[in-house]
This record gives structure tokens, C-alpha cells and sequence, in this order.
């Protein structure tokens, strides 16, 4: 059985989507039972429902005054046409600054009608910045629970995915290393 360069090269990709997508999933099963008690915890809590303009009652979430330094679309160096990622850096009341990234078409929104300088409410979850308002905008953050949760109940798939890719190319490659 002589393997051609076509059979160990499809072999190698194999043994490469094999790998990859096992991690997808173990990641995805390690990390959904913490997360997703975190994002049962955000969506149940009142301080965290509550509107970021009211008073928060006391729990886990906590509502800060802000202003917004930057909102505006990050460019990726990958892929045509480059990706866009929304972001806001903001600088609390108590002079510290704080950014992330913004989650989804609200995000998209968020730096398109928020203009530097611009007063904002910041929500924080167990102190990491969650959610931003500014006017009549608001945005969630990829820190935010919901949002964890939700990349996690993705990765198991995406890594099947992976693997039913890595079998395809195990096939191929040993078919071609018969040849």
C-alpha cells in the first residue's frame, strides 16, 4: 500500500479536523454547566432585568454612569471583505475605563448612532461590563451570560461538524492512498 502525497495530505487534514473538532466539543460540555448558571442567574435576577435608566435593586448586577469614549467598528485583518466587530470603550464616573466588544445587530446599532463624548449607563454582572445605554441605544457585550451561554451550546455542533469533515477526508485519503 503506496500513499501518495493526495492520500497523506487528506490523512493529515483529517487527523487535524479530528483534533479540532473533539476540543469544540469537549469545550463546549466543559464550559455550558458554568456558564449556563451564570446566564439563569442574569436572566433571573432583578437587579440585572431591571431597566439600566431605574434604580437597580441589589443583587448581582450594578448600574454605573459612563461616557462613551469610542463607539465604532473594529476592523479584522482576515477574510474579504474584512470582518466588522462593534466595540465601546467607556470611562466609568470613578475615572476607570473599561471596553468590549458589542454582541449582534444591537451592537451594529450602538456605534452607529452613539457619538464620542456621549453619557452612558453601563451595566456590570458580578464586575465584568455586560450591557451598555447610551440615549435611546443599548447593547449587550460578549461578556454578558446569555451570550457565553449561547457560544457554548454552539461549540458541541460545531465540532461534530469537524469531525463528520475529518471522516470525509479520512475517506478520501485513504481512497486515494489505494490508487
Amino acid at each position: 500500500m503506496r500513499l501518495t502525497l493526495n492520500g497523506c495530505a487528506c490523512l493529515v487534514f483529517a487527523i487535524g479536523f479530528f483534533a479540532l473538532g473533539v476540543g469544540f466539543v469537549i469545550s463546549g460540555n466543559q464550559l455550558a454547566p458554568r456558564d449556563g448558571a451564570a446566564a439563569n442567574a442574569f436572566r433571573t435576577d432583578p437587579s440585572c432585568t431591571a431597566a439600566l435608566t431605574a434604580a437597580a435593586p441589589p443583587g448581582d448586577c450594578t448600574v454605573v454612569t459612563a461616557t462613551v469614549l469610542v463607539a465604532e467598528m473594529r476592523m479584522g485583518p482576515w477574510g474579504r471583505p474584512p470582518s466588522r466587530t462593534p466595540y465601546a470603550y467607556l470611562r466609568f464616573a470613578d475615572g476607570s475605563m473599561h471596553s468590549d466588544d458589542l454582541d449582534g445587530s444591537d451592537g451594529r446599532d450602538f456605534v452607529e448612532s452613539v457619538r464620542s463624548g456621549a453619557p452612558a449607563r453601563a451595566q456590570l454582572f458580578r464586575g465584568k461590563l455586560v450591557r451598555v445605554a447610551s440615549g435611546s441605544s443599548s447593547a449587550e457585550t460578549v461578556s454578558a451570560p446569555d451570550v457565553s451561554a449561547t457560544a457554548d451550546s454552539e461549540m458541541p455542533w460545531v465540532g461534530t461538524v469537524l469531525i463528520a469533515i475529518a471522516a470525509l477526508f479520512a475517506f478520501f485519503g485513504l481512497r486515494g492512498a489505494r490508487r
